[in-house]
């Protein structure tokens, strides 16, 4: 069966790398750059590397308009 992924972040110091959270509850960095989609240790937190919901953050490229 295929996990699914929502994006839910990027890292703080390569928007390159997508932060990903799949239905297994486990965490995936995406790298835009290749496609490749890796898993990140097993924790409940991803990290202070990553930025969570980038639309929080001000300096953050709006889409919608």
């Amino acid at each position: 069966m295929p996990n699914i992924l929502a994006t839910v972040g990027e890292r703080r110091d390569d928007p390159d790398h997508l932060l990903l959270l799949g239905d297994d509850g486990l965490y995936y960095d995406l790298r835009l750059t290749d496609g490749a989609t890796l898993p990140l240790p097993p924790t409940q937190d991803p990290g202070d590397e990553w930025l969570l919901d980038p639309t929080d953050d001000p300096d953050a490229l709006d889409l919608t308009g």
